[in-house]
């Protein structure tokens, strides 16, 4: 490539300085020519704009008054990447490390054909670094049940090559400028979780292809920023997937989708109450009963 593309990197923080600086400095490592980086901090309270924009002068740190969600921090990243020219913008979660060669192998492919609308790395566990955690998923023939591609297995190189998908996750995720303006941004009334899936069902739908490159490598620490399963996300996380499958059934029946719904949130209720955590039940059930009613329009139990 003669005439690099300039990427927007998006990185969403809340209340986690420390590993967001971390990610920051990975970023700031990569071998890719024509790179910009974005912190965009959700109503953070633990002083993460002071020590952020302190330490990265040369990243522009976007400071929110609340918790906007992913969806709604996200979007705000991507409409200044947008306004400032990026040919593509890379979303990337805070609680990651980049390798250097990430950005050079994603735009890469992305160059290779002007179809590929989004792109995603082979992600791996931060504390077993050769074992895979994600690298996309393809659709279930019958189930709303993403079949997830190398997840757990060791890389050893199985995945030598660029491979089509029908979902990338929004934790890592390059996304040309094209496809924004074709469909728009994430819908920021998911707020969180699934909004990755809808990204990928619409691009998909308006003639994108997406790719997973398995040349183009993170690590992720799993589970840093949602350790504690919260009301909020448990609601989000039952309410969100009924009407993500809902708006864009799985498989030959749309009844069987929302019968297995059904029953893996009634699985998931069990689950809670036998590790004693009761709280739990009231926001399944309320997520269960807005996600059947295809209600998003409010957001229950945020803090």
């Amino acid at each position: 490539m003669t005439d690099w593309p300039l990427v927007y990197v998006v990185i969403l923080n809340w209340n986690l300085k420390d590993e967001t600086a971390e990610c920051a400095e990975s970023v700031l490592q990569l071998d890719y020519p024509n790179v910009r980086a974005l912190i965009v901090d959700n109503g953070s309270t633990d002083g993460s704009v002071e020590c952020l924009r302190s330490r990265f002068a040369q990243i522009d740190v976007i400071a929110n008054e609340r918790n906007l969600g992913f969806t709604g921090g996200n979007n705000l990243g991507i409409r200044y990447g947008l306004e400032h020219g990026a040919d593509y913008v890379f979303i990337l979660n805070n609680d990651t490390i980049v390798d250097r060669y990430l950005l050079s192998e994603l735009v890469k492919v992305g160059e290779m054909d002007s179809r590929v609308g989004i792109a995603g790395p082979l992600i791996l566990y931060h504390e077993d670094r050769n074992r895979i955690w994600d690298l996309g998923a393809r659709e279930h023939g019958w189930l709303p049940v993403p079949l997830s591609i190398g997840r757990g297995q060791t890389d050893r190189g199985q995945f030598s090559s660029p491979l089509p998908l029908d979902y990338v996750t929004g934790c890592a995720m390059l996304v040309r400028r094209q496809v924004f303006d074709a469909i728009g941004l994430f819908e920021s009334e998911y707020f969180s979780y699934y909004e990755d899936n809808d990204f990928c069902r619409r691009a998909r739908e308006a003639g994108f292809k997406i790719m997973g490159v398995p040349g183009a490598k993170l690590w992720h620490k799993v589970a840093l920023t949602s350790s504690k399963v919260s009301a909020l996300a448990r609601y989000l996380k039952v309410r969100n997937r009924m009407v993500f499958y809902q708006r864009y059934p799985h498989g030959p029946s749309s009844l069987l989708t929302k019968l297995y719904l059904v029953a893996d949130a009634v699985r998931m209720g069990a689950v809670d109450l036998t590790h004693g955590q009761l709280g739990l039940l009231k926001p399944l059930a309320r997520g269960l009963y807005d996600g059947c009613r295809g209600d998003l329009s409010r957001l229950r139990y945020y803090e």
